[in-house]
């Protein structure tokens, strides 16, 4: 039987990183001011693994006050499959995920609410999540202290039958940011994760001594995670940035991000981004590619495996029209970004050769943004 997409998404960081850029889209750099008034149309595609997704994006914000802006986004896509867990213990699948959120912010002095909700449908999993950020600025607008809450209730559910279960996510969220220098800023940011309920992918099977088991996971994780962010200017036209992240869970897992980009103004209306990133984690300690016996917990999900990746890209940015003050729409820019990853699994075989799996992955996206 086919593999639901929601899992497949939590098993394919890539992808749904690119899903996920779309929120990223228009994040106010300061408590003081609401976010640009812009729409954003994007368009994403991902290949790898013998999956294939692809969909259109978009979000448009509006201040309806000097002090209150509103949001609303729409993301769709298309999947199709055919991955290594597929085929060992299912058949192909096509699925179709709609996802809508609304959002509002609140402007108050040096302080920024920002409280938002998003609804995600597809034909074997919903998810609803409810999220709340509060930025405050201090020393005059040098000190930026970001504290935030995201409530997540999801329902599982199988395609061939009537299976249903619930998943409960909870997020806490704090980060610092620091202006160092008239061109440096540095951030730090942690966040702790609290699941519980139906956690594991009901398609997929664990297998010991060469027979398949059903899976089973702890009804619980916690998770944590801190990172350090700096963002600093370098020669007239440039900037690089830094990230690490660690990461670490009670599953036993810990994971390791290392990030570093240069973007570089070309002149009036192009710029460029050249990017690389490394991903490091452990396996869980319920997980194995072939278990000596049945065990209270088992796994054979890949991505609760040991694993790294690498991945190289690139984003090319044109402003379409410059910033025009008297016009409706002030400005408009076009940026078509591509990554290319490489998975390795350092303890996951592919059924099929009897080698370690090991797969690489092509994301697109062309980005359409305007200013009113």
């Amino acid at each position: 039987m086919a593999a639901t997409s929601k899992a497949w998404r939590r098993s394919q960081p890539a992808a749904f990183f690119c899903s996920m850029l779309l929120l990223s889209v228009a994040v106010p750099t300061s408590a003081t001011t609401l976010p640009d008034e812009r729409a954003d149309l994007m368009f994403h595609y991902y290949s790898g693994g013998g999956v294939t997704v692809s969909g259109p994006a978009l979000l448009v914000r509006k201040n309806v006050t000097p002090q209150t802006s509103v949001s609303a986004d729409v993301y769709t896509d298309s999947i199709s499959s055919a991955s290594v867990d597929v085929v060992n213990t299912a058949s192909p699948y096509t699925d179709t995920r709609a996802e809508v959120g609304v959002g509002t912010h609140y402007l108050y002095g040096d302080s920024l609410l920002d409280i938002g909700y998003r609804f995600s449908d597809e034909s074997d999993y919903t998810a609803k999540t409810l999220h709340m950020n509060v930025t405050q600025d201090f020393l005059g607008n040098t000190t930026t202290l970001n504290l935030g809450f995201s409530r997540g209730w999801d329902q599982v559910g199988r395609v061939d039958n009537a299976f249903s279960a619930d998943a409960d996510h909870f997020q806490f969220r704090a980060g610092l940011s620091q202006v160092l220098s008239p061109n440096w800023v540095a951030a730090l940011d942690y966040e702790a994760i609290g699941d519980r309920g139906y956690l594991q992918n009901p398609y997929r099977y664990a297998r010991a001594l060469g027979t398949y088991y059903n899976q089973i996971y702890p009804t619980t994780r916690t998770s944590n995670a801190i990172a350090l962010r700096s963002i600093k200017s370098l020669f007239s036209n440039g900037a690089a940035r830094a990230e690490y992240r660690y990461y670490w869970d009670n599953w036993n897992i810990q994971a390791h991000t290392l990030e570093l980009a240069y973007r570089h103004k070309i002149d009036g209306r192009f710029s460029g981004e050249a990017r690389y990133r490394f991903y490091t984690q452990s396996a869980a300690s319920f997980y194995s590619d072939n278990f000596d016996r049945e065990y209270n917990y088992m796994s054979r999900d890949k991505e609760l495996s040991q694993f790294h990746d690498h991945s190289v890209g690139v984003n090319l940015s044109f402003v379409v029209l410059p910033e025009r003050a008297k016009h409706w729409i002030s400005k408009s820019t076009v940026e078509l970004g591509y990554d290319y990853i490489m998975f390795r699994y350092d303890d996951f075989t592919d059924l099929g050769s009897g080698n370690l799996y090991q797969f690489n992955a092509h994301v697109l996206r062309l980005t359409l943004s305007i200013w009113y």
